[in-house]
C-alpha cells in the first residue's frame, strides 16, 4: 500500500459576541454594551515525515488570517 505524504489543511473560526450589562443602578443607571467579532481562517500545505504503527510526525507551512473588532458603548438610561 502506498501511503500519501501531502496533505492542504484549512480551518476556519467566526464568533460574534454581544453583551449588555448595567453598570450602576438607579438613579445614575450606567449602562455598558459590548460587542467583539473574531474571525479566524488558516490555509496550509502538510507533509508527513515520520510514521509508525501508533505515532507519525506532520511538518505544516501556511498562511493565517485573523481580525478582531471589539466596540464598547456606555450610557446613561434607557
Amino acid at each position: 500500500m502506498k501511503l500519501i505524504r501531502h496533505g492542504v489543511y484549512f480551518d476556519s473560526v467566526y464568533s460574534d459576541v454581544e453583551s449588555d450589562e448595567e453598570l450602576i443602578p438607579p438613579p445614575i443607571e450606567l449602562n455598558m454594551t459590548s460587542r467583539t467579532k473574531t474571525t479566524m481562517s488558516t490555509l496550509a500545505y502538510q507533509y508527513e515525515v515520520y510514521r509508525e504503527k501508533n505515532a507519525m510526525l506532520d511538518l505544516l507551512a501556511g498562511v493565517r488570517y485573523w481580525s478582531v473588532d471589539s466596540k464598547l458603548k456606555f450610557g446613561f438610561g434607557e
